[in-house]
């Protein structure tokens, strides 16, 4: 089935500058920079305006769901991004484009085209760089580099997007426990501890088919328990903001022509994607089986 819609060609155009002029990117950065403040100033705000019901609270437990809230900001604005660099690939009218995109159809992107090596320079300079002709890729190295790195960074996000199971249990009724724990790992032929950190974790449920019987299966459950760095969430999340701001930026100039001398400001980024990881050498993720009883439950 095919579906049309009876626009015409300023109907598009009226619908497109609506959305590229109004679409509100700076909610990203004023929730991560608020979030960022209260994380680094917690302790003054509670004690200058928290009133009773907070300063009864744990200065540390409030601490730890402000920070685990950037683990949760990474995959909102991570979904963001990809959405709306899927919808200015491939549609007229982006915004009618995002209205059928799902998180299934996120991921299906990420690992048939972003990591499948099936972007080309041309689909980033085309999203992220609007109004500026394809020789500008042959004539300006920085432009190049900006590119690659626009391309290795959605290959580094998407990879993160996709272990969504823990995104899957927040944003369907907070179905976590956030808390704080610790872990070693020792090399026992070195008689060396290789690991020993502690950190703030999410723990959830899952399960896992064991035996299948017809239409009747038995499942285990296994508790999984992710570390989770906040400095890295919190920086990710603040660079998908900068990402999503230069498409914007781009797309907005580019409509208007340019400034006045016809010209664009764009942002390059020159960056290395190990500073973006600088404190956060390893992701760990601890599951535990709970042991295979005789008793079998029907757990509606």
């Amino acid at each position: 089935m095919t579906i049309s819609y009876a626009l015409s060609e300023e109907d598009k155009n009226r619908i497109n500058r609506e959305f590229f002029d109004s679409y509100d990117h700076k909610y990203w950065f004023y929730k991560l920079k608020t979030n960022r403040i209260l994380v680094d100033n917690l302790e003054e705000f509670v004690n200058e305006f928290g009133g009773e019901d907070l300063q009864e609270e744990s200065i540390e437990g409030l601490r730890l769901s402000l920070k685990s809230e950037a683990v949760y900001d990474f995959f909102h604005t991570t979904e963001a991004l990809i959405s709306l660099f899927i919808a200015n690939r491939v549609s007229y009218i982006p915004w009618r484009k995002m209205r059928h995109l799902g998180v299934h159809q996120i991921c299906d992107f990420i690992r048939d085209v972003i990591l499948d090596d099936s972007l080309s320079q041309e689909d980033i300079r085309y999203a992220f760089y609007r109004g500026i002709g394809e020789d500008a890729l042959e004539e300006s190295e920085e432009l190049r580099e900006s590119v690659e790195f626009i391309e290795t960074y959605l290959k580094t996000v998407g990879t993160r997007f996709l272990d969504n199971d823990l995104y899957n249990e927040y944003k369907h009724g907070l179905r976590v426990v956030t808390s704080r724990k610790s872990v070693t790992i020792t090399d026992e032929e070195a008689q060396k501890t290789v690991l020993d950190e502690e950190g703030s974790v999410h723990t959830y449920l899952q399960s896992e088919r064991i035996q299948k019987d017809g239409s009747d299966e038995i499942h285990q459950l296994i508790k999984a328990t992710e570390w989770f760095d906040y400095e890295v969430y919190h920086d990710l999340s603040l660079f998908n903001y900068y990402m999503i701001k230069q498409m914007f930026d781009s797309l907005r100039q580019n409509i208007r022509g340019g400034d006045e001398e016809g010209m664009l400001d764009i942002t390059l980024f020159d960056y290395e994607l190990e500073d973006l990881f600088e404190d956060n050498e390893y992701r760990l993720t601890e599951k535990h089986r709970y042991p295979v009883g005789e008793k079998l439950y029907e757990l509606g």
